[in-house]
């Protein structure tokens, strides 16, 4: 009777064996739910850094200096921000995917990888705005340029001191009214 209680009982080997297996199993879960949440604090981190992105691109345009190495920096933040929304959205599904295959019922979970989901759809349609806008001030920039480059009078046509003063002044106004349209 004795024996039948201890350690070498067929009961005991079952229980011990389930034991093992549910140790295992949760192990399993740790690493799993582990994962999951790195892969969310990564998100979370490169979301915090394209917020930093947005307000260097809207600090440089409220400036409104846009020199060409200025232009050139926002365009290359613009384009790690594009880079840095694709790998997001990738690993959000990845995630998405995982959660559907742990079997995971977390609800709280769910919501905040819908929520960042969500944040970097928003996001993606910002930054197509602010490319919007970029091209469109390059093509103004380009505009202004190409008008003071004809506003330049040529020592070989020498033309009258009057007519360079007339298309500097136009120039200037065109200028004002741009301005103000901006306003």
């Amino acid at each position: 009777m004795l024996a039948s209680c201890g350690q070498n009982s067929a009961e005991y080997k079952k229980l011990k064996a389930e034991n093992d297996s549910l140790r295992i199993e949760n192990t399993k879960s740790n690493a799993e739910m582990d994962e999951i949440l790195g892969t969310l604090n990564d998100v979370e981190a490169d979301i915090q850094s394209i917020r930093d992105a947005e307000n260097y691109l809207n600090i440089q345009q409220q400036k409104g200096d846009l020199n060409k190495s200025n232009r050139e920096q926002i365009k290359e933040n613009m384009q790690l921000i594009s880079e840095t929304l694709k790998k997001n959205k990738q690993q959000i599904s990845e995630l998405e995917e995982k959660l559907k295959k742990s079997g995971i019922q977390s609800s709280a979970l769910r919501k905040t990888i819908s929520r960042l989901s969500s944040e970097l759809d928003q996001k993606a349609n910002m930054i197509v705005t602010l490319q919007e806008d970029l091209a469109k001030k390059n093509v103004r920039i380009q505009e202004l340029d190409e008008m003071v480059a004809s506003l330049t009078c040529p020592l070989q046509l020498r033309p009258s001191p009057r007519s360079c003063r007339n298309r500097t002044n136009n120039f200037i106004l065109l200028i004002i009214a741009s301005a103000r349209r901006k306003n």
